[in-house]
């Protein structure tokens, strides 16, 4: 029979550069709650607790606005930089000004 592997919740902090007590929280919220830095962490806790960190991360991800136009989200590219999202806007930009200056 093959032995459980298991690492120490310390060892993993250190490993991640996460605080004790913010990896036990996770760990906690992530319903396999340990009680100290000694407390040991098989494969099912570090399984579960990498499901629900990508529950969380999915959660943070999703849209918060539903974009109303094209302006809208040109200018959401501008903000975070995407490859030629500033050239668009422009593009989109100057042809509002020539529809409008008719």
């Amino acid at each position: 029979m093959g032995e459980k592997k298991f690492v120490i919740v310390g060892a993993l902090a250190k490993e991640l550069g996460k605080p004790i007590g913010g990896l036990l929280k996770l760990l906690e919220s992530a319903g396999k709650p340990k009680q100290s830095s000694r407390s040991r962490i098989d494969e099912q806790d570090q399984q579960a607790l990498l499901d629900f960190l990508k529950s969380q991360n999915m959660q943070s991800v999703r849209p918060r606005i539903k974009l109303q136009s094209q302006a809208q989200a040109l200018i959401i590219d501008v903000q975070n930089s995407k490859n030629g999202s500033e050239y668009a806007a422009l593009m989109h930009l100057s042809e509002l000004v020539i529809r409008e200056e008719v």
